[in-house]
């Protein structure tokens, strides 16, 4: 699920390569599949997160990584994108981080923008899109191939016995 929102939030900001996106909480199960994706297209990569996850962020080879502990204007913008995975992130600090306009994506629905962003985008300069993941069987084995070529590293923390299920998401959800 996390490699397929990656994959889908690639799509939906169209990245190119030489383009410079923040991925917002990068540390996270979407963001640590954004930040190899992104890097696969050839877009420049800037990570955020919290201090104690700093050393992960380094084993998925971001161009530069900051803690997101820090203000937004130190976060080495200007940027083409921005994808919000943690849910923290103050909107008033887009025009800092994308003075030149583009794309802002999350991965959690806001009411009322989840309606109203795709309406009031053709007169926006920063385009505001919201994830709702939808299942594809040809993008999870796109997924799958990305991860199996060794091009999207994947991390597991701990596995789990299926009859330890609840446990696995309520560790998750921690």
């Amino acid at each position: 699920v996390a490699g397929l929102s990656a994959l889908q939030l690639c799509s939906m900001i169209d990245v190119q390569s030489g383009q410079r996106v923040l991925v917002h909480g990068a540390a996270g199960g979407v963001g640590s599949f954004l930040v190899p994706m992104l890097r696969d297209r050839g877009a420049t990569v800037v990570a955020t997160g919290s201090a104690r996850s700093q050393s992960f962020l380094r084993s998925l080879q971001p161009d530069a990584q900051v803690d997101y502990a820090l203000s937004p204007s130190s976060w080495l913008g200007p940027f083409d994108a921005v994808i919000e995975c943690a849910g923290r992130l103050d909107t008033a600090a887009l025009p800092t981080l994308m003075p030149g306009g583009g794309h802002f994506a999350v991965t959690l629905p806001s009411f009322p923008g989840v309606i109203f962003d795709p309406l009031l985008n053709c007169f926006r300069s920063v385009k505001r899109h919201t994830l709702r993941l939808e299942p594809d069987a040809a993008q999870v084995a796109q997924v799958f191939a990305l991860v199996a070529e060794g091009r999207v590293p994947v991390s597991l923390t701990r596995t789990y016995a299926f009859d330890e299920a609840v446990d696995a998401l309520t560790d998750s959800r921690s």
